[in-house]
């Protein structure tokens, strides 16, 4: 990937003149899903494709923000993932309804319920 962008730059520096437009490389998802204004998920593939990674590229997603329940994280997981699963035949809402089914009838521990926060002060010292 390197040398392909270093072919790129040098080209965009002989065509303009100046090499103030270069091209960067951030990263490539496959499948994604974009769920709103800078909140996106998908499957990050770098040097091999890989459809089962450990953890999903996320960005500005709630889940993995800080003093959120692990009840919240686990359902927000598994949303995502089988929204990315490659055999995957329903809508995101579908997928959502049925989660959100089998999540009430599992057996939850009281500690997943538990959500830790930080207050802070609207006065200005």
């Amino acid at each position: 990937m390197d040398d392909f962008r270093n072919k790129v730059n040098a080209f965009l520096k002989a065509n303009n003149g100046t090499s103030y437009l270069k091209m960067a490389y951030e990263e490539v998802l496959f499948p994604v899903c974009f769920t709103g204004k800078k909140k996106y998920f998908g499957i990050a593939h770098e040097e091999i494709v890989n459809f089962k990674p450990k953890k999903l590229f996320t960005k500005g997603i709630n889940t993995v923000k800080q003093g959120q329940s692990q009840l919240f994280r686990f359902v927000g997981e598994k949303i995502m993932r089988e929204a990315l699963d490659i055999n995957n035949e329903y809508t995101i809402h579908q997928i959502v309804e049925n989660t959100f089914k089998e999540a009430r009838h599992k057996q939850w521990d009281f500690s997943q319920f538990i959500a830790m926060a930080t207050w802070k002060s609207k006065v200005k010292n």
